[in-house]
């Protein structure tokens, strides 16, 4: 049986899809390195929102199999050139040819969201989701508290924290300095055919 890490997980904060956290990923971080050790802590400070090349965990190897599949989905509905597609696929580990009737029906819900905001959060809550398959199997195996658990965490805090980092005044900030440089570049190209 694998280790179990019953104390450290029962007392994190629990995590819900669109609330902001209680807990940082650093903080989370210290926490393993504090419990559980630097070692254990260092692997999982390098798991990732975005697909690797090698995973240390199941449940991160499931996270990436699965973003991996997400992306090339997003990737193909998007693009209308299969050459386009061909360059930019990432590796898939065969799951292209796997069906995700699901998964595919959530993304293609998600394509239709009446905006590009609204269309992230909906894949994002997707894949939040999605990490309760990838504990579903371990707690078949009475693993409910192995290594996997702390990497679905650390998965479930870095959308967490990714989404506190939207704002409306935030955008608007955004929007208004492309609109500035817009201006002037336009300023600037006016001066220059008027020479």
């Amino acid at each position: 049986m694998a280790t179990q890490y019953y104390f450290l997980i029962s007392s994190l904060p629990l995590l819900r899809f669109g609330a902001v956290p209680f807990l940082s990923s650093s903080r989370f971080l210290e926490l393993v390195a504090e419990h559980e050790g630097e070692e254990l802590a260092a692997s999982l400070s390098e798991v990732s929102l975005l697909p690797g090349d090698s995973a240390r965990f199941p449940a991160e190897s499931f996270w990436y199999a699965m973003e991996t599949y997400i992306r090339n989905y997003l990737l193909r509905a998007r693009c209308r050139k299969p050459a386009q597609i061909d360059k930019w696929k990432r590796q898939d580990r065969d799951l292209d040819r796997d069906v995700f009737p699901g998964v595919d029906h959530q993304l293609h819900k998600a394509l239709g969201a009446a905006n590009p905001l609204e269309r992230e959060r909906m894949i994002d809550e997707l894949r939040w989701d999605i990490l309760d398959e990838a504990l579903l199997g371990q707690t078949l195996l009475g693993e409910t508290f192995s290594v996997n658990a702390l990497v679905v965490y650390r998965i479930r805090l870095l959308l967490a924290e990714k989404w506190q980092g939207h704002s409306l005044e935030k955008g608007r900030q955004i929007v208004a300095e492309l609109v500035e440089k817009a201006q002037e570049e336009a300023r600037q190209t006016r001066l220059r055919v008027s020479s």
